[in-house]
Parts: structure tokens; sequence; C-alpha cells
């Protein structure tokens, strides 16, 4: 019995231990969505876990790679080089000095900066199973996994406020990477055969774009995917007369600033965040399903349109709203009132009780 012990315990001593986990973070100019990404991971990492945390910034990616991902800018491939041989000397860097022994086992990319990293060192610890997350391109090596924007989710959402909806008209910027894009939504339009997909320009001039949306018609529908031109259709919206009520959609979470973006089935920062923890800790992970979007909605769209909170679905997140709406001011003069007419209430019963006593003692 004893021998059969030891035995157990000398093949549980034998078995590989699962390693380190090396997670390459892109860091770009949305701070709001990283900000909340790098604060759940923070918050959320437990003692035990060996992982260690780097970044590649969007910035620097872009002086190597194309916008379409595919091949090299017009820099010489040589200083090409010499920048990606500087990343990969500063993340070895960090590796070395982090306070983790275990062998790195996995490494995750998310964003396309530390994807694009990542896929050009096929050799940067070979070993180690590789996840891309976040991006909607396939590298040449490891496994991608679904966790960007999904057209197919996008179109879904339109067609849940909008059933009759017929055309939809992509707002992107031929200059960047969002020609991409717009092919993926024309990919699936075997999906959607009732639908029509367009293209309009948010660089063109006020009275080009007035024109373009105005020949729209009905059941149509805008779908922004450019992050910051779209500031421009919103300002052309805002001053254009005769020009029905268009729900304008988009691939982006709205900010502070959108006051005609309705919403978006967008990446979640706090899903994506639990996805790299899971693949971090070796935990089970459907790779085939894309579970990391969620149902954006931008409050003051929704009362533009006249859209109420109680038709959206039950898990939709309402972004912008004003820290007191109508009804709870409504509930609070309510409350308020009723207040004042217990204290009146209370008041005139005192002092009729008080005349009372005087009536009764000068009997």
């Amino acid at each position: 019995m004893r021998q059969a012990i030891l035995i157990i315990l000398l093949i549980l001593l034998t078995l590989p231990s699962e390693g380190a986990t090396l997670v390459i973070l892109e860091r770009s100019s949305n701070l709001g969505f990283h900000a909340t990404l790098a604060d759940y991971l923070a918050e959320n990492l437990q003692p035990d876990d060996e992982i260690i945390f780097t970044h590649i910034d969007t910035s620097v990616s872009s002086l190597i790679f194309n916008n379409n991902l595919q091949g090299r800018s017009e820099y010489s491939e040589a200083f090409n080089q010499y920048i990606l041989d500087k990343l990969l000397q500063t993340t070895e860097s960090q590796i070395a000095t982090s306070k983790i022994d275990s062998d790195i086992d996995t490494i995750v990319a998310q964003g396309t900066p530390a994807a694009q990293f990542l896929d050009a060192f096929p050799d940067f610890h070979p070993q180690a199973k590789r996840y891309f997350l976040h991006i909607n391109w396939q590298p040449n090596t490891g496994i991608l996994v679904p966790s960007d924007f999904d057209p197919v989710y996008s179109v879904q959402q339109v067609l849940k406020l909008f059933p009759a909806t017929q055309h939809i008209a992509l707002v992107y910027n031929p200059l960047t990477w969002t020609k991409n894009i717009a092919k993926d939504f024309y990919d699936i339009n075997d999906k959607f055969p009732a639908l029509r997909f367009s293209m309009l320009n948010p660089t063109w001039t006020p009275e080009r774009l007035t024109d373009a949306i105005t020949k729209l018609g009905d059941n149509a529908a805008l779908m922004v995917i450019t992050s910051n031109d779209h500031l421009l259709l919103q300002h052309v919206l805002k001053g254009a007369t005769g020009i029905q009520q268009v729900p304008i959609f988009s691939i982006f979470k709205p900010n502070a600033r959108d006051q005609v973006i309705l919403g978006g089935a967008v990446v979640s920062a706090e899903k994506l965040a639990q996805l790299i923890l899971k693949l971090s800790r070796h935990e089970a992970v459907d790779l085939a399903i894309n579970q990391w979007l969620r149902e954006v909605y931008n409050y003051p769209a929704l009362e533009k349109m006249g859209i109420s909170i109680d038709e959206l679905p039950a898990d939709a997140e309402v972004v912008n709203r004003p820290k007191f709406d109508s009804d709870f001011v409504y509930q609070m003069v309510i409350f308020f009132l009723i207040i004042i007419f217990l204290q009146i209430g209370v008041y005139l019963f005192r002092e009729r009780h008080v005349k009372q006593l005087l009536k009764d003692r000068a009997v």
C-alpha cells in the first residue's frame, strides 16, 4: 500500500506543471476601453496567477505595418526590423525582470498591434500556445479567438429595434482600415438577402452628405464603422433640415460626445478581460463562439428617437444616462410633496389638539 502511494506521488511530481502566461495588450488612444480592460485585469488577479503583462503601442505598430494589416509600410525593411527587434528586446527584458520563474507556455495577444508584433516572431517562445484576441484578421501563427466586432451581431441589433430596415449605409473612410470592415458587411449579405448595403463617406462636403442621407429613403439605417470621422457626420445631421430621422448605429461604444449614435454591438472590455484571464489560467473556453460582445445603447439618442429603455434587451447596457432622469425627478417631487402634506397634517392635528385642551381647561 505504501509503495502504491509513493508511486502515485512520484507520478504527480513528474507531471509537467502549467507554466506562466505572457499577455500582450494593445495601448491606443481609446483610453476608456483600455483603462477599463486594465482595471478589470488588475482587480481580478489572484495571488497564484502566473501572468506577465506587457503592451504594444498603436503608434509604434503603425510605423511598421500597413493599415491593411497585410504588407509593410513605406519605411525601409531595415528600419521596420530595427523597431521590431527593439520591441522584442523590451518584451524579453520585462519577462526577465518579472518575479515569475515558470516557463511561458501560453501567450495571449489582445488587439492588432500586439497581434502584429507576435505574428512577426514565430520563433518567440515557440513552445507556447498562442491566442489572438480582439482582431478581425487571420494571423499566420496560433489560434484566432472570435472576440472582435461581428457584422452579423451588428445587423441583428438594427433589426431588433427596426425590423422593417431594408438599407444600411456604411459610414466609412476609404483612406483607413475601415474599408476592410465594410467588406466584412458585404460578405454577410447572403445571410440578410432583404438588406442592401451602400457606402457613405463622412469626409464628403456637408451638402453631398445631406443629399446622400436624404436619398436613403424610408426603412434605412446608418452603421458607423470609423471611430472619429463620424463626428463630421454628427455635425452635418445637427445642422441639416428636411432629413428624416435615420437611426445610426456603430461598431464602437458611444462616448459622451456622441449625441446621434443610437448604439452598437461592441466588444465589452470586462468580458474581454474575463477571456484573457480564463486563457491565462488554462481554463476551458469555447473558442468557436463570440461571447464577448454586448449590446450598448446611447441614452441621448434613445430619447431623440423616442425609444424607451423598456424596449431594449434585458442585458443591454445604456450609457451616457443623465445623473437625474425625468422619472427620478418626478418620483422625488412626489416624495417631497407627500412629506410636506404629512407635516402640514401633523401640524394641523397638533394645533387642533392644543385648542381642544385649552377649551377643556377653560370649562
